[in-house]
């Protein structure tokens, strides 16, 4: 069997390179085809597939099936504290508080960012005193800060901002001062029920296109 690839919008040829060939015994012993990660783009497109047999030393091939690769945009993010460290990072925060360091900074970077401005979507930290957020509407959202604020404040606080772009890293602050305990959790500004992109621009995104990599579960929670 052999598998070509064509970015969206991009021709298919036969004649192209394959991307992989796999044989009958390799797709017998992995129980299928299995492609790595890396191996497709973020930005999706569609793998064809055709089958290779010989007769009398000639090659035939069959005439390919396709399958949509949708979008996957991955995101990695954390939460990091004031006061902050390795060891008793509890206590150490509970001493900046009192000295009045209660700016968190929420650092948002690409693994497989998006490329194009079409495809950001918007995001959104939700604070829960009693469990993890499971989606946008499961507590209260953060106001946050693009900028660090300074005394002489005049910053606008947010809830949402779009994704940052393929390699740029975002930095947001917001104040923990005023939150009980509980847990922080960003997520995809989306309902979840958009389980399916529709063609109209103004709908929800398919939550299926996005993927954000939650931190360790201490660091997103805050103890008193």
């Amino acid at each position: 069997m052999q598998i070509r690839f064509t970015a969206p919008g991009e021709a298919f040829d036969p004649a192209a390179a394959p991307l992989l060939d796999v044989s009958h015994d390799d797709y017998r012993a992995a129980g299928g085809c299995v492609l790595s990660e890396g191996m497709l783009p973020a930005s999706g497109g569609t793998i064809h597939l055709n089958s290779l047999t010989y007769l009398s030393g000639q090659q035939i091939t069959s005439l390919p099936v396709t399958v949509e690769v949708p979008s996957q945009w991955v995101y990695k993010y954390s939460l990091h504290w004031p006061g902050e460290g390795r060891i008793a990072s509890g206590l150490l925060r509970r001493a900046a508080v009192a000295f009045g360091q209660t700016l968190v900074e929420l650092q948002i970077a690409p693994v497989h960012g998006v490329r194009a401005q079409p495809d950001a979507v918007g995001v959104v930290l939700v604070h829960n005193t009693d469990h993890l957020p499971l989606n946008p509407a499961d507590g209260t959202k953060v106001k946050f800060f693009l900028e660090r604020p300074t005394k002489d404040g005049g910053q606008q606080a947010h809830s949402s901002v779009l994704i940052p772009p393929d390699g740029s890293i975002m930095s947001l602050w917001f104040d923990h001062a005023t939150r009980q305990p509980g847990y922080f959790r960003l997520l995809v500004d989306s309902p979840a029920a958009a389980s399916v992109r529709a063609d109209e621009e103004a709908s929800p995104r398919s939550l299926e296109h996005y993927a954000l990599i939650d931190p360790e579960l201490a660091n997103l929670r805050k103890e008193r």
